[in-house]
């Protein structure tokens, strides 16, 4: 009976040590994996807790603009732009910025040839609100100009024989608009034998208006042309 009394204490015994064996062997590969990805935790933590730390800002200040009765739009443009729409009654622009928008949108408007007038003047309709554009569009077709310049094969190109000048300005149907008007002179050359030159000076009254269809906040929503 003690024989068997030792056999079973020893089997027990050595139960017992496979067992610790196997919880220190756990206990090891515990402590090697957070020694090896200790540091990863703490930096996906870190990073969580500044994610967390962002949105909750971005929550915080839309509640306030709600709280203030204010909300913040964006619109995107043919091109994929992303703008932040802003009060049209406002001008936004400063005068020279005008004047420089101004003098290229004339330029764009009046620079094209029988070959890519197309696409030149698709490049100018950026410079006009829709309404704007389509009132250039139809009087520019119903002058016959732009039938002339396929059949006759011309070229036309212009500049400004003056400054232009901000005759009005101020809210229209409270959208902040300007009036501007520029001198310029018109050519069109080409021909059968590409010799004949015909120049034209003109006098171009636009208005201008605020607007978010558009990078540059301003759009031409009137443009009218007489001959001098």
């Amino acid at each position: 009976m003690q024989v068997h009394s030792d056999e079973a204490t020893n089997a027990e015994r050595a139960t017992l040590e496979e067992m610790s064996a196997q919880h220190l062997a756990t206990k090891l590969g515990m402590l090697s994996f957070y020694k090896t990805h200790f540091g990863r935790l703490i930096w996906v933590i870190v990073g969580l807790l500044l994610v967390i730390a962002a949105l909750a800002s971005g929550l915080v200040y839309q509640g306030q603009l709600l709280a203030q009765g204010k909300r913040e739009y964006f619109t995107v443009d043919g091109h994929g732009r992303i703008t932040k729409i802003q009060s049209v009654s406002q001008p936004l622009v400063t005068q020279g910025q005008l004047l420089e928008r101004f003098n290229v949108c004339v330029s764009q408007a009046n620079n094209y040839n029988f070959v890519d007038f197309q696409k030149q003047l698709t490049q100018a309709q950026e410079c006009f609100t829709e309404a704007g554009w389509n009132q250039f569009a139809t009087a520019l077709n119903k002058s016959g100009t732009l039938k002339t310049v396929r059949e006759q094969r011309l070229i036309v190109s212009s500049h400004a024989t003056g400054a232009p000048v901000i005759s009005q300005k101020g809210l229209r149907g409270g959208v902040y608009t300007w009036e501007v008007q520029v001198p310029i002179q018109v050519t069109y050359q080409g021909g059968q034998a590409g010799r004949n030159v015909v120049s034209r000076n003109q006098l171009v009254t636009a208005r201008l208006e605020r607007t978010n269809e558009n990078e540059y906040a301003v759009g031409i929503s009137q443009y009218v042309v007489e001959e001098k």
